[in-house]
């Protein structure tokens, strides 16, 4: 395995070594001449303290061309960098052995702190997180430059008699300094943050840092009368301040250059010490260190924050833009189900309707008719029940579901479940027992919701529990909750499935038996108990089967006999049917159109009209002057809102009820219609037995009685 292959960088593309490819020389060159120049200077700086530079940036440089640039140790760019060095060490009077082996130890030196690096998974780019520069200069600086310095302190002793400790030192620290200072701008900056800080509202702020720190740099190195110095660390924290981390790397970076070539050249507080020229490298790497490992991490932690107040930002901006792409999504999904609901519930009110026409006017002598009409009934309802289901749950998702919480009689509820129930277990061979409630029991609930939880109990009971089970519906009182409980003796639910039992569309592994159903029926249940203050579970009874059982708040029966106001007696004349029989249905749809005059048709006096639009219908009003009028909403013409508006103004018309029959049964549809001023609201498909009692009521209504 190839050193490269061996030591890839994950974090960039990998350079690809072939003849053909020039930008390898073109970078092998450029290396070439940065590390053998920066070398030279660097040797020349201190030739006279010694054999060792006081500041070697050369090794800063190859890692930061290798990183960026090549995404790997590249052999010819790590050929070029010794090169260069070898040449640099000649010319400044090294012998060629000692120029190799310290050569050599530079190319260790940067190889090692590419294999830590790579290791380590550290992302050495603008993007870098405050880990990341940690473990670059733990790894990279310190480590990597350690493990140099023993080398190049090892072959000076035995070599030449150097002192050991002071040989590596001084090599750590020149080498470790250059990978701090000149690491950071190459790695952790880019253009584009430069670009960006000069364009932001903090300029003018940086700019007047960058004078302060150019003024500073003036007063301390340009003379050689006072020591200064200090005035260097309050600039570069204003500019780590205003600037983050790319602008104070740079700033030490010039630090360094401007005190470097001040101290050679005998300016600057340095030149006040009356010490040699190793003392005072020393002294001003010591400067240096302490602007780095002050300075840095100060512009990192500005850098972070204000990277974090952006993430913050741009996360907000994401979650808008999801917020609205799912509010988008939830109207689309309302206005899908609302079109559907009314699409599904035309057709189903027809063949329902006309089913219940032809079993009231069946011919009793075909009892193989009279199945086929009791299976299309059931088949319509459980059509029904299904559509109604997943709108609900489509309104509970949404938290769209109201609740209308009142005193529900208990022994009156368990009473109309067993008439609405029995035909059911009866129809499945099952066998269906209430117990009966013996004490005056009552709970805050809806009613309806109550009557639909119960149902959706019963009839699971029935359908699970297949042919021949007993289901029982009981209820008992527990301190201040009713508990509700149904239980069947069928094979209960498999121990795997009672996870998912209340989770929507899952029905315990009978999606392909023959029990019919979408299974929702339980999610909806136990949503509903749970808006209602109660709680719905699920036991594993001692003899087998299945117990369901919800709790709702119990309360006192309040004394509804008056509701604190006085209730008259009507007058005989308020108590007069009203004296004309003829009922309205403004209908586009002509096939629903026939069910209402024919379901109405049994009842006494009653002579039901049909208009197909808007406009006609308030002309036949006009004219017939109604006792009912029954109005879809979804007209041709004009909708039936517009057409209620207009009725309402007809003074002949007043008091005439007007009752919305339609297949809208989404979010805010019985709030539109009570808020818009109908009398009832009524969802298709109907039972016609509802219809004629609905009829019935309207016309033994007080006739003095006005609606406010």
């Amino acid at each position: 395995m190839s050193i490269e292959a061996g030591y890839a960088m994950p974090h960039a593309g990998k350079f690809q070594l072939s003849a053909s490819n020039s930008s390898v020389w073109t970078t092998a060159a450029f290396t070439f001449l940065a590390f053998g120049c920066a070398a030279y200077l660097s040797i020349e700086f201190t030739q006279q303290a010694g054999r060792i530079a006081a500041f070697w940036p050369a090794n800063g440089v190859l890692f930061a061309i290798l990183w960026r640039r090549c995404g790997g140790l590249c052999p010819h760019v790590l050929l070029a960098a010794f090169a260069g060095n070898l040449i640099a060490d000649m010319a400044q009077g090294d012998a060629i052995r000692t120029a190799v082996a310290l050569s050599a130890t530079n190319i260790v030196e940067v190889s090692i702190a590419f294999a830590l690096a790579s290791y380590g998974r550290l992302i050495l780019s603008p993007e870098a997180s405050t880990r990341d520069m940690i473990g670059y200069f733990l790894l990279c600086c310190i480590a990597a430059s350690g493990v140099s310095a023993i080398l190049a302190a090892s072959y000076l002793h035995y070599e030449y008699g150097k002192a050991f400790l002071a040989t590596f030192g001084k090599w750590w620290g020149a080498d470790a300094l250059g990978m701090m200072i000149v690491g950071p701008i190459f790695l952790f900056t880019s253009r584009s943050h430069f670009q960006a800080k000069l364009k932001s509202a903090d300029r003018l702020l940086l700019l007047g840092a960058w004078v302060f720190l150019a003024a500073s740099l003036v007063a301390t190195f340009s003379q050689v009368h006072f020591p200064l110095l200090f005035l260097v660390y309050p600039a570069l924290a204003l500019i780590a301040f205003w600037g983050g981390f790319s602008f104070v790397a740079f700033a030490i970076a010039v630090v360094a250059a401007v005190s470097m070539a001040a101290t050679y050249v005998g300016y600057g507080p340095l030149a006040l010490m009356d010490e040699s020229i190793a003392e005072k490298v020393y002294v001003l790497q010591l400067f240096l260190v302490m602007s780095v490992i002050t300075m840095l991490p100060l512009g990192a932690l500005v850098s972070d924050e204000k990277r974090a107040k952006q993430q913050v930002i741009d996360e907000k901006k994401r979650a808008d833009r999801l917020r609205l792409i799912a509010e988008n999504a939830n109207a689309a999904k309302s206005e899908f189900l609302t079109s559907m609901s009314h699409e599904l519930r035309t057709p189903l009110n027809a063949i329902s309707g006309f089913a219940q026409l032809i079993e009231m006017r069946g011919n009793p002598a075909n009892p193989k008719q009279e199945e086929y009409i009791r299976s299309i009934l059931l088949a319509s309802d459980h059509l029904g029940r299904m559509i109604n289901d997943i709108l609900d749950l489509a309104k509970i998702e949404n938290g769209d579901l109201q609740i209308v919480l009142e005193k529900v009689e208990v022994k009156k509820t368990l009473d109309e479940m067993e008439a609405m129930a029995r035909a059911l277990a009866i129809s499945r061979g099952c066998t269906l027992i209430v117990e009966p409630c013996e004490l005056d029991l009552s709970v805050w609930a809806d009613p309806s919701r109550v009557s639909q939880i119960l149902f959706n109990l019963v009839s699971n009971a029935v359908k699970y529990g297949g042919a021949g089970a007993t289901i029982r519906l009981s209820c008992e009182f527990r301190e201040a909750v009713v508990r509700f409980a149904v239980s069947d003796n069928g094979p209960g639910v498999p121990p795997d499935r009672i996870e998912g039992l209340f989770k929507p569309f899952d029905r315990c592994g009978a999606e392909f038996g023959v029990v019919e159903g979408a299974g929702v029926g339980l999610a909806i249940s136990r949503r509903l108990v749970d808006n209602m203050d109660g709680r719905l579970e699920y036991e594993v009874p001692a003899e087998g089967g299945a117990l369901f059982w919800f709790e709702l708040p119990a309360c006192e029966a309040p004394d509804l006999s008056n509701d604190g106001q006085e209730i008259s007696a009507p007058t005989s004349e308020a108590l007069d049917p009203l004296s004309a029989t003829n009922i309205l249905y403004i209908e586009d749809n002509k096939v629903n159109a026939q069910i209402v005059p024919d379901a109405l048709g049994p009842l006494d006096n009653i002579n039901v009209v049909v208009a197909n639009d808007g406009e006609t219908g308030i002309e036949t009003a006009l004219r017939i002057k109604p006792s009912l009028i029954f109005l879809d909403i979804h007209l041709p013409d004009i909708n039936g809102y517009e057409v209620l508006k207009r009725l309402r103004s007809i003074r002949a018309l007043d008091g005439v009820p007007v009752y919305a029959l339609t297949a809208d049964a989404m979010k805010g549809a019985r709030e539109r219609a009570e808020a818009a001023g109908f009398d009832r609201f009524v969802t298709k498909p109907f039972l016609i037995r509802d219809l004629q009692n609905m009829v019935t009521a309207v016309l033994q209504k007080p006739t003095a009685v006005t609606k406010t």
